[in-house]
């Protein structure tokens, strides 16, 4: 049987990306602002700006649908510490958004939330992956984990 744990995780992993994706909206033109005056990519004109912002969410999402499927559905050990180390990596430039601000991108208010939400959400899913029934479910490859062995 699936544990409840991973159960939670399920919830609170789509409603991560769900919060993302209107994080992404809310956060559109600060980001499309910071990548127009980036000397760099700000030569390629909106179109191309748009068009690479667009293709990042996209990726993103596709990447953060996958890891979901290989950790969920798959029970791949391996996805879940490539999710949490990748968590773990983005998180210092998150929390220097929120608190400090990024000299590369200043968000509203409301985008800072989000990305104050989504912290959050992600160490709870982190921490639903490291509950005693997921990891023995996660160690027996998914097969049926004795639920009452935990109460």
């Amino acid at each position: 049987m699936r544990p409840y744990s991973m159960t939670v995780f399920d919830r609170i992993y789509w409603a991560m990306i769900v919060i993302g994706l209107v994080g992404g909206a809310v956060n559109w033109q600060a980001a499309m602002t910071t990548m127009t005056t980036n000397p760099g990519l700000g030569m390629l004109g909106n179109g191309a700006v748009m068009g690479i912002l667009i293709g990042s969410v996209l990726l993103g999402l596709v990447i953060n649908v996958l890891l979901w499927y290989f950790i969920s559905r798959r029970v791949s050990n391996t996805a879940r510490w490539i999710w949490v180390v990748l968590a773990a990596i983005g998180l210092p430039g998150s929390l220097r958004i929120i608190f400090a601000g990024n000299t590369q991108i200043t968000l509203p208010g409301a985008g800072r939330a989000i990305v104050a939400i989504n912290i959050v959400l992600q160490i709870a899913a982190a921490v639903m992956l490291f509950r005693a029934e997921s990891r023995a479910w996660f160690a027996r490859g998914g097969a049926a984990v004795d639920i009452d062995a935990f109460n």
